[in-house]
């Protein structure tokens, strides 16, 4: 279930604060909110990243630096604690398997995560981190993509946006993008990368595997929809 600003204005915030992070550090193998049964309306943020793994303390201060000049004073009371994780630790990895997304909000309720009863949790960014980049750094650019019935020119940036070219204004207007890449992952062994194109507001999930041609050239479908071929060829 994604949400809405509307829905839980702290979880935005994060977001974006997670967002930046990851242009500036690095990506994140999760970066959650989570409520444990039973607490006092105060919420854990759990984070974890390979810079992180690497150098824990320095990083953890700069997570810091970025949440108070982002929450307000109310919000920043209402987190009790941030905590680390390494990107293989048990719990990371389970909601890894069952939850992928990066950028977007996805919430769960009544569940039980780090074998601790939850009342809430809110999932900015679950993935393979590495995937997620290795699958990144070759879809960033622009690209004329061909499919059944027409041809869009699109670009897409370095942290997952899919912005689609106008004929009279250029790229979407006001800089927003028609899409948010989610579920990003790339496998090296089969050359394919698979995601699911989202609208900024969360809905009408639309997801695509893509062979890696060449540097120049990716094929594919929508999954699901294997007779709807897609052709991605750089400009």
């Amino acid at each position: 279930m994604s949400l809405t600003i509307q829905q839980l204005p702290m979880a935005e915030k994060l977001l974006r604060v997670a967002l930046g992070i990851t242009h500036e550090k690095g990506e994140f193998a999760l970066f959650g909110l989570f409520l444990r049964e039973g607490a006092p309306s105060t919420w854990d943020l759990v984070i974890s990243a390979p810079w992180l793994d690497a150098n824990k303390k320095p990083g953890m201060e700069h997570v810091a630096k970025k949440l108070r000049a982002r929450l307000s004073a109310e919000e920043l009371l209402s987190l009790s604690r941030i905590v680390v994780l390494e990107t293989e630790h048990e719990g990371v990895r389970a909601i890894r398997a069952s939850v992928a997304v990066r950028g977007a909000i996805t919430h769960l309720g009544n569940t039980v995560l780090f074998g601790l009863s939850m009342e809430e949790a809110y999932i900015m960014i679950s993935q393979d981190p590495l995937k997620s980049r290795e699958a990144l750094e070759i879809l960033a650019g622009e690209w004329t993509v061909k499919f059944r019935g027409g041809s869009e020119r699109a670009r897409i940036d370095s942290e997952g946006n899919y912005y689609v070219e106008d004929s009279r204004y250029g790229y979407s207007l006001s800089g927003d993008p028609k899409y948010l890449l989610q579920s990003i992952r790339y496998d090296a062994r089969s050359k394919t990368i698979t995601f699911t194109k989202l609208k900024p507001d969360g809905t009408e999930p639309k997801a695509e595997t893509l062979t890696v041609i060449s540097s120049r050239q990716l094929e594919g479908h929508k999954t699901g929809a294997p007779s709807h071929k897609l052709s991605y060829t750089k400009r």
